[in-house]
């Protein structure tokens, strides 16, 4: 499936795109400042590689399962990419999340939250997020949902800026719940009534 933008697309995430995840995962690893740091300190070099191994093999089982999926078929994410040189530069995804705004494996889900990740500093600050986020908000509303919800942190503040500018709201706040490089900071939830 590829779903068009002005400056961009977004397509289905591909076996060889491997390769590109595993040089953000383990090597250019920069985003993973504001991603959901605190998942991520206080780990050993180890075992944060460990963690990426993970990640990467789940992600390649998902991909495995999703070949030749339908362009109906439902999708959990997209890969960006740019359509000067049709060069991949990150991705959007989402998630299912609890009525109390955690996430879930789709057991007693509430509502979906969408984020996306662009690893290279390069590729931020240039307007390619939202663009990307408002093509993946616009599959959600052809498939047929009414709100979604996206999650970040104070701390954050692309990520804040670009869904307040996209008109999301904050339906929760929970202050000083995230510890950040030694600092505070609140946890946000937002909502987009589509």
């Amino acid at each position: 499936m590829r779903i068009e933008g002005l400056r961009l697309y977004l397509r289905d995430t591909r076996l060889s795109d491997l390769e590109q995840r595993r040089h953000w995962e383990l090597i250019d690893t920069e985003w993973k400042a504001w991603d959901a740091p605190w998942e991520y300190e206080g780990l050993s070099k180890e075992a944060l590689v460990l963690e990426s191994e993970r990640y990467l093999e789940r992600l390649k089982r998902r991909l495995e399962r999703s070949l030749g999926l339908a362009d109906t078929g439902f999708r959990v994410g997209f890969e960006i990419v740019l359509k000067q040189k049709d060069r991949p530069i990150g991705w959007v995804n989402c998630y299912e999340i609890t009525d109390r705004f955690e996430w879930t494996p789709g057991i007693n889900a509430m509502g979906t939250a969408v984020g996306l990740v662009i690893p290279a500093v390069s590729d931020r600050a240039k307007g390619y997020g939202a663009e990307a986020l408002l093509a993946y908000i616009d599959y959600f509303r052809t498939i047929g949902y009414r709100e979604l919800y996206t999650q970040t942190w104070s701390g954050n503040r692309a990520m804040v800026c670009l869904a307040e500018r996209l008109g999301f709201e904050v339906i929760e706040r929970r202050r000083n719940s995230l510890l950040v490089r030694g600092a505070r900071y609140d946890g946000l939830t937002y909502r987009l009534e589509l």
